[in-house]
């Protein structure tokens, strides 16, 4: 950690990177330690971001624009589903003030590609995390464990 005044401080929040978390200590002498920590998110061995993703894997589709009924039909998800994660979840980038509401059609693909993969481990986990990834279970093995467990209570 390294101590800054109180301008120096004001200077390093109003510069900060996204992702960035800051370490405060205040010492008996009123000096304020600071440290800052840039987290890299790590993808597949590489350091990405929602939208580097969209653009490698969704490129084709990232300008194509879908109505909320289209986009359930053509990715053949309910559409509660979809209305969920633009209203609770805001993971897709949408049209709220047009009717027929539209969506982004590279992210609705997105999203439909994790939600199936999910749907065939079972996950009851978010499908994203606040940086758009999809979102890692701190602990897998006790999701597996508690999944079996309930399996076995309800016989299936």
């Amino acid at each position: 950690m390294t101590t800054v005044t109180k301008e120096q401080l004001q200077e390093l929040l109003t510069q900060l990177p996204p992702n960035a978390k800051i370490e405060l200590e205040t010492k008996s002498n009123g000096e304020i330690n600071v440290g800052i920590v840039v987290e890299e998110v790590v993808v597949n061995g590489n350091c990405q971001t929602k939208e580097d993703i969209l653009q490698e894997e969704y490129s084709n589709l990232l300008n194509g624009w879908l109505t909320l009924t289209e986009a359930a039909k053509k990715y053949r998800v309910p559409r509660a589903t979809l209305e969920s994660w633009i209203y609770r979840s805001n993971y897709i980038q949408n049209t709220r003030g047009s009717y027929p509401m539209t969506v982004n059609e590279a992210e609705v693909a997105y999203c439909v590609d994790i939600y199936r993969e999910r749907k065939e481990t079972g996950s009851k986990a978010p499908l994203l995390d606040e940086m758009g990834l999809p979102y890692e279970l701190k602990h897998p093995s006790i999701a597996r464990y508690r999944r079996r467990k309930k399996q076995e209570k309800n016989g299936d």
